[in-house]
């Protein structure tokens, strides 16, 4: 049984999609899913107009989005009454995105106050436009792709806002290249462990399996592979006499 402020807050989300009535079910299913896992905490305080605005604001901003690339912009929360600058972001779903942008905001000294990530199945044509959302989670594995929402609260003066967005935009391609080039790092370290099985160097035994398993280690999900460098080594010249 939900919680009084749980049961409180579900009955808020719903006043917040009574007001997209006029505008369409998909605007009302972004509505309860994008804040479906805010804590009531951050729910409850907000006027249901604010909350609204604040979702619309995201869903308007989306409805467009080049492929593979992602979308960001920096606005003022004061244009539906709330506090501070948002940072909105449509991206494709991948991993690092939450981890990535608030540690390049922590990096220039600015605090966040509220990241509301939900991950959405999104059908687009072939122009990026936004066509559908599917209605339900257990229904978005066959809706499109899966797109990565986010609405990020930072308390910053507007003067620095301009000189924000290229630092969270470059972090957004590092984040794309790591993530694209993952399979192909992984791929690469499982070959030169078998490679180390398969045709040993001539060291000990024991040595060469130990080096392997640490490999096989790194490869059983206990490492991030952001990138990684070869070395090739020429056998050393002789020397003239």
């Amino acid at each position: 049984m939900p919680s009084r402020d749980e049961d409180l807050k579900i009955k808020k989300i719903e006043a917040v999609a009574r007001l997209a009535e006029t505008k369409g079910a998909n605007l009302q299913g972004f509505i309860r899913d994008f804040y479906s896992h805010v804590p009531s905490s951050d729910i409850l305080p907000r006027p249901a107009k604010d909350l609204y605005g604040a979702a619309l604001s995201l869903w308007q901003f989306a409805q467009q989005r080049e492929p593979g690339r992602a979308k960001l912009r920096i606005v003022d929360a004061a244009t539906w009454k709330g506090t501070g600058a948002v940072v909105e972001i449509v991206n494709d779903d991948m991993p690092f995105l939450v981890d990535s942008i608030t540690a390049a905001l922590a990096g220039q000294g600015i605090a966040v106050n509220l990241v509301i990530h939900p991950i959405l199945g999104v059908r687009r044509g072939s122009k990026g436009k936004l066509l559908d959302l599917a209605e339900t989670g257990a229904d978005r594995a066959g809706a499109g792709r899966n797109e990565s929402f986010m609405h990020v609260e930072i308390a910053e003066p507007r003067k620095r806002l301009g000189e924000i967005a290229p630092l969270l935009e470059a972090a957004l391609v590092d984040v794309r290249a790591a993530v694209e080039d993952w399979r192909k790092m992984r791929d690469r370290l499982a070959a030169i462990a078998d490679d180390l099985r398969r045709e040993p160097p001539a060291l000990p035994a024991e040595e060469i399996e130990e080096d392997a398993a640490f490999l096989t280690w790194l490869d059983d999900d206990n490492f991030t592979f952001l990138g990684y460098r070869e070395y090739r080594f020429a056998p050393p010249k002789a020397r003239s006499r």
